[in-house]
């Protein structure tokens, strides 16, 4: 299996902030993976390293947050547009629902809450462990394919993904937070967005 762009931000991202010797450590062993299940068998053990070597809850939080996958460039220059025009939140949430996210954004006060829809909708309302009910949730193949509790450093990723789409939509940067995460044991994936 050829490198993927995850792990390319991945270790970009270890040698940014954590050096060297700790991205080495993290990364060893992700040239021989070949198969999905290898690669999720993999990512849990370099998320359990670098939880290890890198106790620093803020900088874990930097290196995670900026190997999220990209959203939709067309959707992002388009509601980047319409904010330019309008300087209107609100509507922008209302247009972000159903395009950028399943669920509509909850606006209070300064903080948007953003709650993710079961990524496998149909396999999770069937499920019926609280264990497999996470696996389907979660949107990341990586931690279903792992069938094994993941880290909930692993879910500062998907927080970078929708700190990246309010940058971006916004023009300034916004912190986010979790609030809420299947791998931490919550029902569901819900992030808080400091406007």
């Amino acid at each position: 299996m050829e490198p993927c762009p995850w792990h390319e931000k991945f270790i970009d991202s270890l040698l940014r902030f954590a050096g060297e010797t700790v991205a080495e450590a993290v990364m060893e062993g992700c040239e021989n993976i070949e198969t999905l299940e290898k690669k999720a068998k993999w990512t849990k053990r370099a998320i359990d390293k670098l939880d290890e070597l890198v106790p620093d809850e803020e900088l874990r939080k930097q290196i995670m947050m900026r190997c999220s996958c990209a959203c939709s460039g067309a959707h992002i220059i388009q509601l980047r547009e319409e904010f330019k025009k309008t300087n209107d939140i609100d509507h922008i949430l209302d247009a972000m629902h159903g395009t950028v996210f399943f669920n509509k954004p909850v606006r209070k006060g300064n903080i948007i809450y953003v709650t993710k829809a079961a990524c496998r909708a149909k396999e999770y309302s069937q499920a019926k462990a609280e264990h497999e009910k996470r696996l389907y949730y979660c949107h990341c193949d990586n931690v279903r394919a792992t069938k094994e509790q993941v880290s909930p450093t692993y879910c500062l990723c998907s927080a970078g993904w929708c700190k990246q789409i309010f940058d971006a939509v916004l023009g300034r940067p916004v912190k986010v937070t979790i609030h809420k995460s299947v791998l931490q044991g919550d029902k569901e994936c819900v992030y808080a967005v400091e406007i």
